[in-house]
């Protein structure tokens, strides 16, 4: 289990150059965020961004290694498809391999995000850790609920830009063209 041996484990060195890797890509994010054309979603992402850089030094730091290693397992197969996805609508001549692939962001971002991640997640810290983990609910109480509360935080913002994607296919069946519905902010 994820909490087996907490927290005295080591980190293999697989794993923390997995980690060094994810930190990176999520601050590369938080830098190109700045850069970027700002959507009316700009504060959200920015949320966002913060909190997987705060979620990821944290797992690092109090050896919550294989929570965290679950959670980005969880998230990255939708973050993939969702850039495939964007970039095979910038090629006009995949045609219907970008609907085939808008459809399989829609299912990877329903089943890993909103299906899995709360139930696996979001579950087992709120109603296994304090079973499993005595420790990380009484000895270190206030890293248990910040960190449960960051990832709770994540949950919402997945429901919105799924709606947000969903949005992008019912524009689509219109229009013909993929767009992100997301408004430039003034």
């Amino acid at each position: 289990g994820v909490f087996e041996g907490f927290p005295a484990r080591q980190l293999s060195r697989g794993l923390h150059m997995y980690y060094l890797l994810q930190v990176g890509f999520f601050c590369s994010n938080f830098v190109f965020h700045f850069l970027e054309e700002r959507r009316s979603d700009f504060w959200m992402m920015l949320v966002h961004h913060c909190a997987s850089i705060a979620l990821m030094y944290g797992a690092y730091t109090r050896s919550f290694h294989r929570i965290g290693a679950l959670v980005l397992f969880l998230r990255e197969p939708s973050d993939l498809c969702l850039y495939v996805a964007k970039i095979s609508t910038i090629s006009t001549r995949l045609g219907a391999l970008s609907s085939v692939l808008y459809v399989v962001l829609i299912v990877s971002w329903f089943v890993t995000r909103l299906v899995a991640y709360p139930k696996i997640i979001l579950y087992d810290i709120l109603y296994q850790a304090p079973a499993l983990c005595p420790y990380c609910v009484s000895q270190i109480p206030h890293w248990y609920y910040l960190f449960f509360g960051m990832l709770g935080l994540l949950t919402p913002m997945d429901f919105h830009w799924f709606f947000l994607i969903v949005q992008v296919g019912l524009k689509r069946r219109r229009q013909k063209t993929f767009t992100d519905v997301r408004e430039k902010s003034e």
